[in-house]
């Protein structure tokens, strides 16, 4: 049996060089956070960097070779919980199937085909919403939801001393 990639965080400048490298892109911006999956052996399969953060929408650079099940939700709680963005904003060559698969995965919709966007072909503007993800709707939902309170309990004068946190 294969293990499951495991979930790289933190390691912007390989992760976004990368992602680069995958789609044949010679110049890669500064990443402001990135997040990938690593094999057994350390070597990335998938990768996104993000960068052109605005209060609402980020972008995303992607490229997979093989993501493993919990990349896409790694991928939409650093978004959407983290980061606090109401949009992702996915440009894909319109040759790079994995990674349109993925982007169709998270639930992202064709906003936008820049004619001729790269040296082979078309760009593609795929756009996810928060309130639209169907990957992580309900984790996403449960994470923003206040903490519930304590179990109930016999009635006293104390205040109950529990704490909990929704996980």
């Amino acid at each position: 049996m294969i293990p499951a990639p495991r979930i790289a965080y933190g390691d912007n400048e390989r992760i976004s060089r990368w992602v680069a490298a995958q789609c044949g892109d010679t110049h890669t911006p500064p990443a402001y956070q990135s997040i990938g999956a690593e094999d057994a052996d350390g070597n990335l399969v998938a990768g996104v960097y993000f960068d052109n953060m605005s209060d609402t929408n980020i972008q995303a650079h992607i490229a997979v070779v093989s993501p493993g099940p919990t990349f896409a939700g790694a991928v939409l709680r650093l978004a959407f919980v983290q980061l606090g963005v109401e949009r992702i904003t996915m440009p894909i060559y319109d040759n790079n199937d994995r990674c349109i698969a993925l982007a169709q995965q998270l639930g992202a919709v064709l906003e936008h085909r820049m004619r001729r966007g790269h040296r082979a072909g078309d760009t593609l503007l795929d756009v996810l919403w928060r309130d639209s993800s169907p990957l992580q709707r309900r984790p996403i939902d449960r994470l923003n939801r206040p903490a519930s309170p304590c179990p109930p309990t016999a009635p006293t004068r104390q205040a109950p001393s529990c704490t909990r946190t929704v996980t």
